[in-house]
């Protein structure tokens, strides 16, 4: 399983490049997450890196 690393500065800060990279990070940790899972840890998770989602191509569009 991989792991996602916390940004240390605010988005606004970081470079497009680091942007783009933790999106595929997300996007692949995604896609580890069993869609059809009953668990709630993993409907959570799956939440989690969905918003995630969101917050970096709002940030990448703004650019």
């Amino acid at each position: 399983m991989s792991t996602i690393e916390i940004p240390m500065k605010p988005d606004a800060d970081r470079t497009v490049r680091e942007l783009l990279f933790e999106l595929g990070q997300v996007e692949e940790a995604e896609r580890t997450v069993q869609p059809r899972s009953t668990d709630p840890a993993d409907h959570r998770r799956r939440a989690t890196l969905r918003r995630r989602e969101r917050q970096l191509l709002a940030e990448l569009r703004r650019r």
